[in-house]
């Protein structure tokens, strides 16, 4: 019969085409690999080529958070001894006490006054620290990618894409018009099981078509 001869000429074509595309799908895993690979040996050539800049700004971000840490306990040392004067019932009795209230008062404001001021320029200096940082990680990114995107294997990667893409296009087309076909699930995860399955229902196909 003329439709059983065009639907076996339809299952080996979509059978060819499933292992091209079985084919493709090893290459391209093979290929991803390979580019991860040389990703992760560029991010260590990169990183030993400016390493000691990030270091410099690694280490300026740390010392300028313990600098914060120290000013931070500075004004509450300077602070509890206020309390401990003002509470000092010996200075409170003392005749000069109104004065030296006054300048240990004006003292402490301009002190804490210029730590918050050293203490907001440090934190200003790490906030661009800390920007430089992520840019340098931005650009370390970007850098990659030109460096994968200029090799050979993302080329062949591509190509390979391509050829995915067009298998898949025609499979679509052709797998639903394939009698006993069309309850299998293409699992490109598991590629290899399906084409399985798939010449299972070749066969069984062919043993029960009518014998001429």
């Amino acid at each position: 019969m003329p439709d059983t001869r065009q639907s076996s000429e339809r299952a080996e074509f979509a059978l060819q085409l499933l292992l091209k595309l079985q084919e493709a799908l090893k290459e391209l895993s093979d290929i991803s690999m390979e580019i991860e690979k040389n990703s992760d040996s560029f991010y260590k050539d990169y990183f030993k080529n400016n390493v000691s800049s990030i270091k410099e700004d690694m280490d300026s971000y740390i010392s300028n958070n313990e600098k914060v840490k120290n000013l931070k306990l500075e004004v509450t040392a300077m602070v509890n001894d206020w309390f401990s004067f003002i509470k000092d019932e010996n200075e409170v009795k003392s005749l000069t006490f109104p004065v030296k209230l006054y300048l240990k008062r004006k003292k402490l404001r301009n002190s804490i006054k210029n730590i918050n001021a050293s203490i907001s320029n440090i934190s200003i200096e790490n906030r661009f620290i800390k920007e430089k940082l992520i840019s340098w990680e931005h650009d370390l990114g970007i850098e990659c990618i030109k460096a994968i995107k200029t090799g050979r294997e993302f080329s062949h990667y591509e190509k390979l894409l391509k050829i995915k893409r067009q298998i898949l296009d025609e499979l679509k087309y052709i797998l639903p018009t394939i009698e006993g076909v069309c309850p299998l699930e293409l699992d490109l995860n598991n590629i290899s099981q399906f084409i399985e399955k798939f010449r299972g229902e070749i066969v069984q196909q062919s043993n029960n078509a009518p014998i001429r």
